[in-house]
């Protein structure tokens, strides 16, 4: 006996909502990363961050 009746489906929600708190929340966290960095070390940390990671890519 076959059941030819629809099954009510949920409604999809949008799933941006969590991809845009998933990327703010990295994106404050990298924040936060490079202010600890800067109060602990001073500027100087950065262009060796630089220098040492242009370094690796070559």
């Amino acid at each position: 006996m076959e059941r030819i009746e629809a099954m009510p489906m949920e409604e999809a929600r949008p799933a941006g909502r969590a991809g845009l708190k998933l990327a703010l929340g990295a994106g404050l966290c990298l924040i936060a990363a490079g202010a600890l960095l800067w109060w602990r070390e001073g500027g100087d940390v950065f262009g060796k961050l630089v220098t040492s990671t242009l370094s690796w890519c070559l």
